[in-house]
């Protein structure tokens, strides 16, 4: 087919004349530099797109790679994020606690009952058709997999309710007893002559009476002495800080607000202003700041004198931030807790220790002529402390820490499926309620001395032993 058309353009071109080919063989060789100028260009640009597509298809298995790569990290990421969760959980159990650790909370067991809230208020016990009646009509609810009813009354360790305890605590109160009835609205209800009083039902409430502050006067004499009249004054010099205004019951009360109730000193100031009392924080803190050290340093040096006649001491430790002792803000310090035994003769103290540091070195000077048991948690050194003392000191652990850990092993488990004989044979559980017994049996013997103790757990086994 070129060739047909190679022939028929050269017919073409014979026909035409010399100068009119020329001409045309110009224009068209002009025509045909275009277009290779404009093939040229397209096949520079497709020479650009081809780079650029493999450019692109590099970047885009580079960026795939990365994402990839990223996906994988982040992944890893969230694994490592819950891992430390979960420690940091297990890390403030340990520390605190918490209520879930409480064997109600884990193990709703058949002897766990509870009785319905009554009115507090109320001597008598409400009738059977009493419309005051309380109805158990609580419903049951599932946490950490086991049973737990709704409205039950909350128990201390003693097996106590909280309106018990409030009963028991008002009963030891100084009572006023004041008598509620108006005989004039009594003749206006029943008709004058027509009632009499057979007896009281009583209610008891809580009152409290306001003790203003007063300021005490103290006058001491100018005495003239002798017959030259020579004029004498009786030296008077404040007992708690020279030179102020303070006594021991205004002292008492901001040093048991500050420490026992941990108010603020501003508000303390503002508390005494409202009463009338222009007491300013500065001037409370300077007043605490000189009692303490002057007034409470031999008591301190006391209790812990006290404290180490004791054979036992129960220590502990915790870490908080300090952030004025010479150190940077937020720096981490250590607060020390030293406790007499319940059992142990003598009087009982508790002594705090602040340092900077949780080393050993405390230890060895609190207890350097020490001798008998310290219990703790598994610190190591306390277990330092009892080797380098050669059989003075003995290391004892806290029961309570060991059963931490059995509560902390027992939330290991997806126990929200579990049902309750399942949780029941677990081996936690099983440890958590053998500890609960252990304690249950002891504390009926905590108000004897240790050879009443003793006596008793002797006739206990005795009695044991003849059973079988």
């Amino acid at each position: 087919m070129l060739k047909a058309e190679r022939e028929k353009y050269a017919i073409f071109i014979s026909k035409l004349s010399e100068a009119a080919a020329k001409d045309f063989l110009l224009s068209e060789h002009e025509k045909l530099v275009d277009a290779l100028a404009k093939l040229a260009q397209a096949n520079a640009l497709i020479e650009n797109c081809n780079r650029l597509y493999t450019k692109l298809n590099q970047d885009y298995d580079t960026l795939k790679a990365d994402y990839d790569k990223a996906l994988a990290a982040n992944k890893e990421l969230i694994v490592l994020l819950q891992k430390e969760q979960d420690k940091e959980k297990l890390k403030i159990k340990a520390m605190y606690g918490m209520k879930s650790e409480k064997i109600d909370a884990i193990a709703d067991l058949a002897e766990s009952r509870f009785k319905e809230p009554v009115d507090e208020s109320r001597n008598e016990e409400n009738d059977a058709d009493s419309p005051n009646k309380v109805k158990n009509t609580a419903s049951g609810n599932k946490r950490s997999g086991l049973s737990v009813i709704k409205g039950k009354k909350k128990r201390n360790r003693k097996g106590e309710t909280h309106e018990s305890r409030l009963k028991s605590s008002m009963d030891e109160m100084p009572h006023l007893i004041t008598y509620d009835f108006d005989s004039e609205e009594l003749d206006r209800k029943y008709g004058k002559w027509n009632w009499r009083i057979r007896g009281y039902k009583t209610h008891k409430v809580i009152k409290k009476i306001n003790s203003p502050y007063y300021v005490e006067v103290i006058k001491t004499p100018v005495i003239s002495v002798g017959l030259e009249h020579r004029l004498k004054t009786e030296r008077y010099e404040n007992p708690i800080i020279p030179k102020t205004h303070l006594s021991s019951s205004s002292m008492a009360e901001i040093l048991y607000n500050k420490y026992c109730l941990s108010i603020p000193c501003y508000r303390m100031a503002s508390y005494y202003k409202a009463h009338g009392l222009d007491i300013s924080r500065q001037l409370i803190i300077g007043w605490i700041n000189k009692c303490v050290p002057n007034l409470l340093g031999p008591v301190y040096d006391a209790l812990k004198d006290e404290g180490r006649k004791a054979d036992c001491n129960q220590v502990d430790e915790t870490y908080f931030r300090v952030n004025k002792d010479g150190r940077k803000p937020g720096s981490k310090s250590f607060m020390w807790v030293h406790a007499t035994g319940e059992l142990t003769g003598g009087h009982p103290s508790i002594v705090f220790c602040f340092e900077k540091t949780r080393g050993t070195d405390h230890l060895r000077d609190y207890y350097r002529e020490f001798s008998g048991y310290i219990i703790s948690d598994a610190y190591i050194s306390y277990d330092v402390l009892a080797e380098e003392s050669k059989g003075r000191i003995s290391s004892a652990k806290c029961m309570m820490h060991c059963r931490r850990n059995f509560a902390i092993a027992f939330f290991v488990y997806a126990n929200e499926s579990m049902s309750d004989d399942q949780l029941a044979d677990l081996e936690e559980t099983k440890a958590l309620l053998l500890i609960r017994d252990i304690y249950q049996a002891e504390e009926p013997l905590r108000k004897l001395t240790p050879d009443e103790r003793l006596q008793n757990t002797l006739t206990e086994k005795t009695e044991a032993s003849c059973l079988i």
